[in-house]
């Protein structure tokens, strides 16, 4: 066998034991997408492609993490220092409590660490530029994410789904909130958005129910659909000079509001 498709094992949850073998040189996208049983995973001798090492999956110089095992029973993780790119779902359902990752990384793709329930908090490095769409969601137990400068796109829906979730630091860089990126949290309390912002998408903050107060910087001409819907603790707003639109249903179900700023230029 030289290829595995995409998703070719999507949800096999009863699969404990894989062997990959060493004819093989492609892995499709997601193909181990949910296997949250999975204990053993081994690579044939002689494969030139791939890597197993560590109850993990890389390719063979190990600068792309594809997989820790959801039944790995570490509950802290070094990512080795040569990985630079973690692939879509890599610790989806993993049981890890804490990870630190790399200084040469640069990528985490799309749903890299979902549903970690036991997970508490992540720093992401400065190398990093992108993080890709629900990265870091429905992780039960998570508080803190800091998200260092030089960090430059955080895709939808990044944070969202995390109940637990208290406090996040925004990097200085960053020029979108993108939709969807903390909906669901329902514990934030402290997020930093910076200067630079200048749009604030859809349903970005949607059921934040513990936020007591916003500012929308001075740059931000755009604030999407629901952006703050359900925020049901929302006392003060602050509304920078920019903004041009306020979309439908903005500031619906916020009913504890009682103070407006707005330095809105006529």
């Amino acid at each position: 066998m030289q290829r595995l498709g995409e998703y070719a094992f999507v949800a096999c949850r009863s699969i404990e034991e894989l062997t990959l073998p060493k004819t093989l040189t492609k892995i499709g996208e997601g193909a181990f997408y949910g296997c949250q049983g999975l204990r053993t995973l081994t690579v044939e001798a002689g494969n030139p492609k791939y890597l197993a090492e560590d109850g993990s999956l890389f390719n063979h110089d190990k600068t792309t993490l594809m997989l820790f095992l959801a039944q790995n029973d570490k509950t802290h993780y070094d990512v080795p220092e040569t990985v630079t790119t973690i692939e879509g779902a890599a610790f989806y359902g993993s049981k890890l409590k804490s990870i630190t990752l790399p200084p040469m990384l640069t990528t985490i793709d799309a749903e890299a660490f979902v549903l970690m329930e036991q997970l508490e908090s992540i720093t992401i490095p400065s190398s990093v530029t992108t993080i890709g769409n629900g990265a870091i969601g429905a992780c039960a137990s998570l508080k803190e994410i800091y998200v260092s400068d030089g960090v430059q796109s955080i895709g939808d829906a990044a944070f969202s789904e995390n109940p637990s979730l208290v406090k996040v630091h925004l990097p200085e860089g960053l020029t979108r909130i993108e939709g969807w990126l903390f909906r669901g949290c329902t514990s934030l309390s402290e997020v930093n958005i910076h200067e630079n912002v200048n749009c604030i998408g859809s349903d970005a903050f949607r059921d934040c129910q513990s936020l007591t107060e916003i500012t929308i910087p001075d740059k931000v001409e755009t604030v999407g659909w629901d952006a703050f819907r359900g925020c049901s603790a929302l006392e003060k707003i602050t509304i920078g000079r920019s903004v041009t639109v306020l979309a439908g249903g903005t500031f619906y179900g916020c009913d504890k509001i009682r103070e407006v700023r707005s330095y809105i230029e006529e």
